[in-house]
């Protein structure tokens, strides 16, 4: 008798330590997966020690504080609608004329600013204008200045070649200028020259032609001295 109760107790605590054993393996796998964490753990507890007629009357309890809170909500929303005196209402419309003219003031000083504003960036683009037109007429005038260098100082490179080069050279250079109807340069050009150069050019033209212009050109000199313009103008 005593053996087969201590193989009963023993066969127990051996069914006892299997469920354990499972137990902690069902939690580990459980919190492992990410199905089970330490807050529903607390609820498994609370839900395990928490018998099911005390859970109701909970619940109930829940259920009967939200529908009284809903009533007196429902009692304070009333209250707030009740009539009003002429003194409220008057109280009301004042408050409401006092927001309506402070708003409109404060367009009114929105606009004003604006407007301020708007005048400042105009004076400005003004001004910012008027310097770009002074710095377009500067550079203009820098420009025509360099030009107009650039162009005297060719004119003398062009003058000292003319009086450096032989007289046959220079001919072909006057004649290829009277034929391209650049005869004025071709004027300007022995009018800058000295005297003993220009008179060696001009005593290469000796066809009958080449003689008529020869007299044209030196007419034009004449012309251009007496009227005193420049050599280089």
């Amino acid at each position: 008798m005593r053996s087969i109760l201590r193989a009963a107790i023993v066969a127990l605590g051996v069914f006892a330590l299997v469920n354990l054993v499972l137990i902690g393996a069902a939690l580990a796998w459980l919190f492992s997966t990410g199905r089970m964490d330490g807050e529903r753990f607390q609820r498994l507890r609370e839900i395990v020690a928490t018998p099911i007629e005390t859970e109701r009357q909970a619940i109930q309890l829940a259920a009967d504080r939200a529908s009284e809170d809903a009533r007196l909500e429902v009692e304070r929303r009333r209250l707030g609608e009740l009539p009003r005196t002429s003194a409220e209402r008057a109280a009301e419309i004042d408050r409401g004329l006092d927001q309506a003219q402070l708003r409109r003031r404060m367009v009114e000083e929105e606009a004003r600013l604006l407007g301020r504003s708007l005048e400042t960036q105009a004076a400005l683009l003004r001004e910012q204008q008027l310097q770009l037109e002074q710095s377009s007429l500067r550079l203009h005038e820098r420009v025509d200045a360099e030009a107009v260098e650039r162009r005297d100082a060719q004119f003398r490179k062009t003058v000292q070649l003319l009086e450096a080069a032989p007289p046959r050279q220079s001919k072909e250079w006057l004649l290829e200028l009277v034929s391209t109807g650049r005869r004025d340069e071709a004027v300007r050009y022995l009018n800058a020259m000295n005297r003993f150069a220009a008179s060696r050019l001009l005593r290469e033209l000796k066809s009958a032609e080449e003689t008529a212009l020869a007299a044209d050109l030196l007419e034009a000199l004449r012309r251009r001295n007496l009227n005193g313009l420049d050599s280089t103008s």
